[in-house]
C-alpha cells in the first residue's frame, strides 16, 4: 500500500459502491452518491481505502468514478450545500456531453434550477432539467414526503439510493435530507436520541427499532404519523405500527416486534 497524492475525493457518477474488501465481490457496506466526499486514506493496485464525510464509514471503492480534490466537498448543514430530492439530470461541461441521473439524496454545491452551472473540484456542470422545491418540513410536519420519496425502492444490503436501500439506508437519507448526518448502521442508530416511552406518543420523524428473539436489534424506520412506519422489507413500504410491533393486513400478521422507538428532532 502507499498513500495518494490527493487526501480528498467527491463522487462525480450516480453512485459508488463502497466494499468491505478491495475486491467488486466483498460485501456491500454503502453507497456514495454524488457529491459526497471522502478522505483517501491508502491504495492498493486499482482499489482505494476511504473515510466516508462526515459519517466516518470506511471502506473500499475503485480507483474511478471520483474527483480527486485538496479539500472535502460540502456536507449538509454548510452553507451552501443542497440535498437533491427528486432525480435530476446534469450535463458535465469540460469532458462529456452525456448526462448523469443524479438520485434523490445527492449532494450540490447550490440549488438546482435548469441551465444553471456549477463546479465540482475543478469539473464544471450544468443543471438540464428543473427540480421541484423541496416540501415545507418542521420538526414533524411533512416528514412522510421525505421518507415516501423511496416508496417501492428494492431492498439492497447496504444500498441508499432508488435502485436499492435498506433501512440504515433509507434513514440516513431522509435525515440528510433535513440537513442532519446520521451514522449509517443500526448498531449506532439506535443509540441516539431519547426514548419514547409508549408508542402513541410517537411523533413523525421518530425512529423505531426491532429486535428478535434474542433481542438484538434487526430491523428499523421512521415513523412518519400516527400508527404509520415507513420501512424497507422486500422493497420500502409503508406499514402499521402499534406497541407490539409493525403489523401487515394482508399476511395477518406481524412482521418484526417493537424493541424502542427514539426521537431525535
Amino acid at each position: 500500500m502507499k498513500p495518494t497524492n490527493h487526501p480528498f475525493g467527491i463522487t462525480i457518477t450516480t453512485s459508488i459502491s463502497i466494499r468491505a474488501n478491495p475486491d467488486h465481490k466483498s460485501e456491500l457496506l454503502s453507497q456514495l452518491l454524488f457529491g459526497e466526499s471522502f478522505t483517501i486514506i491508502q491504495k492498493i493496485e486499482d482499489w482505494l481505502l476511504i473515510n466516508t464525510l462526515p459519517e466516518n464509514l470506511q471502506g473500499w471503492i475503485p480507483d474511478h468514478s471520483y474527483l480527486p480534490v485538496k479539500s472535502p466537498g460540502l456536507n449538509p448543514g454548510d452553507p451552501g450545500c443542497y440535498v437533491n430530492l427528486e432525480i435530476a439530470m446534469i450535463s458535465p461541461i469540460d469532458y462529456s456531453g452525456y448526462p448523469i441521473s443524479v438520485t434523490p439524496g445527492s449532494t450540490f454545491p447550490c440549488k438546482p434550477e435548469i441551465g444553471k452551472e456549477f463546479k465540482l473540484g475543478n469539473r464544471s456542470y450544468r443543471f438540464e432539467s428543473p427540480v421541484p422545491e423541496a416540501p415545507v418540513i418542521t420538526d414533524n410536519y411533512n416528514m412522510d414526503a421525505l421518507a415516501l420519496i423511496f416508496i417501492h425502492s428494492p431492498y439492497l444490503w447496504g444500498g441508499r439510493c432508488l435502485f436499492g436501500i435498506d433501512n440504515s439506508g433509507l434513514i440516513q437519507l431522509v435525515y440528510k435530507m433535513r440537513d442532519i448526518s446520521l451514522p449509517g448502521n443500526l448498531a449506532e442508530l439506535v443509540q441516539l436520541g431519547k426514548s419514547v416511552p409508549f408508542a402513541h406518543d410517537a411523533q413523525p420523524g421518530d425512529l423505531a427499532f426491532f429486535e428478535n428473539k434474542e433481542g438484538d436489534i434487526i430491523h428499523a424506520g421512521i415513523i412518519t404519523k400516527p400508527n404509520k412506519i415507513v420501512h424497507c422489507y422486500g422493497s420500502v413500504r409503508e406499514d402499521l405500527l402499534d406497541h407490539a410491533g409493525i403489523y401487515d393486513p394482508r399476511e395477518e400478521k406481524y412482521l418484526f416486534y417493537l424493541r424502542i422507538i427514539n426521537r431525535l428532532l
